[in-house]
């Protein structure tokens, strides 16, 4: 009866084991969609620390200015 019992769970891990067969086309979507969030990830990025410098390059100058008077 054990061997019944072990045969079956290991029949049963087996299948949880086995990955997820997706047709060939169907992974390029999955790594464009990826590769598209990273790049809009950089981008935004980017267009944050723009205007944290710009906002720093004003600071500067207006201390700079006040220094001259």
């Amino acid at each position: 009866m054990w061997h019944i019992i072990g045969m079956y769970m290991l029949n049963v891990l087996g299948m949880l084991m086995q990955p997820e067969t997706k047709p060939v086309g169907q992974n390029i979507y999955v790594v464009l969609a990826v590769t598209l969030i990273v790049w809009l990830g950089v981008f935004f990025f980017l267009i944050y620390l723009d205007r944290q410098l710009k906002q720093v390059k004003q600071k500067v100058e207006w201390q700079e200015g006040e220094e001259k008077k």
